[in-house]
Order: structure tokens, then C-alpha cells, then sequence
């Protein structure tokens, strides 16, 4: 499942396509289980540090796949190889990726990650509950950003 997209649901016509960045297995579980109760999601692209997310702007904005360019990011803060905040800045320094909300999904509580993330782009700065917690947020954010882009 790492680095792979999990395929639509049976059934659905074309939903939200997620692409969630994410190091930390335990969390990118408990996120796809809020995805996977939203009823807007149909993929989920999981990718595990901020270089193959770069790479995955690169690629992906050149050329984009036959389910187009994402209809939501969560992005982690605190990736190896790359930070959360360089990859941010790529998404919003690529063209056609400006219009792809991006939620910063994080542990980090710092005023300065938050004010540089909002300043850098993210549409919202939403720091990781509780794992319960952070199923509900997930599935939350999934509705609210995916409505908002039509999904």
C-alpha cells in the first residue's frame, strides 16, 4: 500500500482523488480510515517522505494521470529527505497545483510552523489529535475540502 494509490470503490463514479504525505505508518493508517469513511474520497495516493512527493509534483504536473491532478494534499510538517514546508512551497510554485487545497496535517503546535505554512500557501494548518482523533479529523477534512472543490 506505501507509495501506491488505493483503487476506487466499486460502484463510484469519479470522486475526490487524496493524495496524503505521510512518514509515519501508524498515522497514515489512522488518516486512510477517515478517508476510507468519507463518501467523496475514491483514491487515496499514499507517499512516504518529501522527496517522492516532489518527485510526484514533478511528474504529475508535467503529465498529469488519467484521474487529473489531486482534489486534496494533506501534508505532513515533518518528512525526512524533505521537509513539509519545501514540498508546500513546490506544490504552490507549480502550475496548475495552485489551485489544489493543501491541509498541513501535523503534530507540530509551534506559531512559527503555522504562521509559515499560512504564509506559504496552505489552505489550513490542522494539528494531529488523538488517533481516534485524528480518523474523525481526517474524514472531516475529506468532506469539507472535497465539497468545497465540487467532489
Amino acid at each position: 500500500m506505501w507509495d501506491n494509490p488505493v483503487e476506487p470503490r466499486p460502484g463510484l463514479t469519479r470522486k475526490g482523488l487524496v493524495v496524503l504525505v505521510e512518514d509515519d505508518l501508524d498515522h497514515a493508517r489512522l488518516i486512510l480510515a477517515g478517508l476510507e469513511a468519507s463518501p467523496r474520497v475514491g483514491q487515496v495516493k499514499v507517499i512516504a517522505d518529501g522527496e517522492r512527493a516532489l518527485d510526484f509534483i514533478r511528474v504529475e504536473g508535467a503529465t498529469p494521470s488519467a484521474a487529473g491532478l489531486p482534489d486534496l494534499v494533506l501534508l505532513d510538517l515533518k518528512l525526512p529527505r524533505v521537509d513539509g514546508l519545501d514540498v508546500l512551497r513546490a506544490l504552490r510554485a507549480s502550475p496548475g497545483w495552485s489551485a489544489v487545497p493543501v491541509v498541513v496535517l501535523t503534530t507540530s503546535n509551534r506559531p512559527a510552523d503555522i504562521e509559515a505554512c499560512l504564509a506559504n500557501g496552505a489552505n489550513a494548518y490542522v494539528t494531529k489529535a488523538s488517533p481516534v482523533g485524528l480518523v474523525a479529523k481526517a474524514a472531516e477534512l475529506a468532506e469539507e475540502w472535497l465539497r468545497v472543490r465540487g467532489q
